[in-house]
């Protein structure tokens, strides 16, 4: 039992937090030295993840800061599909989606399995012959807690516009599915044209394929603008470049952080291609953040993910510090190692058989003598 006081003895104090040890008690004292050297380099380990969990939060978002994270997609049907579906919708503010072949008679029925923290709104699809499956079909939602200027806004077959107010700024963000390109033009234009100094996001399936048209990124090695994975144009992305271009308005694909290549958003059995996009007003371009396709295989085509800056609103705060997880981190100062060796040498402890109970014994000592703190992550 000699043994074991001596162990005791040389149990290494550290500033670190660390659980004990009592594997072997015939050490020698410069291996046990050694042996709690290594301990001492694992101990805290949560504790450390905690910390490096916070650190990350801080280098990321700044507090008061807030991404609104806004979804295009074409998903080609909305039914049956499953949870990882919706959990990965549920992660944008603001959803558009196209191709949804929601008919108007069966949206009610619909609007009650979709999930209840938006306020939903469907454009009914519509069957140009008798036979066969509804075509067309928007879903807008927005997340119910934040604010949206215009109540049933403008809902035309191709076309849906959703009216928030971020940062005290107006923005419209319409979603697009394209049938007929002259008359989905003419439906940007009327909706568009003469405004103030509103923010303008649109995004959609525009069935338009505009090749290397829209490029702003240089690339630094060649010193020329960087192409597009799709080369080819058709009638539709003459028709949309041309409403761009009169209307002085950006592409965000393949110009914004996340989508520097251009990438492809349909890849299908008809090959792959570029025909949906990101576009935004002078006034809305700096407030983009970045522009990239998400990676899921619920649909041919990519979704679209965009973010917004903005500033944090009193009740996302609120959820944040709702969410946050606590933890108590024991705090091994100078002070607390002082306390620990006074009661470690005043305290005696009986030859028994049973070392565990010993072990709890030195444990509860080590316990009384920190000081223990509630951090957040």
């Amino acid at each position: 039992m000699d043994n074991v006081i001596t162990k005791f003895k040389y149990v290494k104090i550290s500033r670190k937090p660390y659980m004990l040890d009592c594997t072997s008690y015939a050490s020698t004292e410069p291996k046990e030295k050694e042996e709690n050297e290594e301990k001492g380099n694992k101990q805290g380990k949560g504790i450390k993840d905690a910390d490096r969990e916070i650190g990350k939060r801080e280098a990321g978002t700044k507090l008061g800061e807030k991404r609104v994270k806004v979804l295009f997609w074409n998903v080609q049907g909305l039914r049956k599909k499953e949870k990882e579906f919706w959990d990965y919708v549920g992660k944008f503010d603001v959803v558009g989606l196209v191709e949804t072949w929601v008919q108007r008679e069966n949206w009610d029925k619909l609007e009650e399995t979709l999930p209840q923290e938006y306020v939903w709104e469907c454009q009914g699809a519509t069957k140009e012959k008798k036979k066969g499956r509804a075509s067309g079909e928007i879903v807008m939602g927005i997340r119910k807690k934040m604010q949206e200027l215009e109540k049933g806004s403008y809902n035309k077959n191709g076309l849906m516009k959703k009216v928030i107010q971020l940062d005290n700024n107006r923005w419209e963000i319409i979603t697009v599915d394209n049938k007929k390109m002259e008359e989905t033009k003419i439906n940007i234009e009327k909706e568009t044209k003469e405004k103030g100094d509103e923010k303008i996001l649109i995004g959609g399936d525009f069935n338009a394929r505009m090749g290397d048209k829209g490029t702003r990124i240089i690339d630094k090695e060649k010193g020329e603008k960087r192409g597009s994975k799709d080369k080819a144009n058709n009638k539709e992305g003459k028709i949309l470049w041309q409403i761009i271009e009169e209307m002085g308005w950006e592409i965000l694909n393949g110009n914004k952080e996340g989508d520097e290549e251009r990438e492809w958003t349909y890849v299908g059995a008809r090959g792959e291609s570029i025909i949906d996009y990101g576009i935004v007003n002078e006034e809305a371009w700096e407030e983009i953040e970045s522009f990239k396709m998400g990676e899921r295989v619920e649909s041919d085509h990519m979704p679209l993910e965009i973010k917004i800056k903005g500033k944090e609103q009193e009740y996302e705060k609120q959820e944040r510090r709702n969410e946050r997880k606590e933890l108590e981190k024991i705090i091994w100062d100078e002070e607390g190692i002082q306390r620990y060796r006074s009661r470690l040498e005043k305290k005696k402890f009986e030859v028994k058989e049973d070392i565990e109970a010993m072990m709890v014994e030195l444990s509860n000592l080590i316990v009384e003598a920190t000081e223990k703190r509630k951090i957040y992550i």
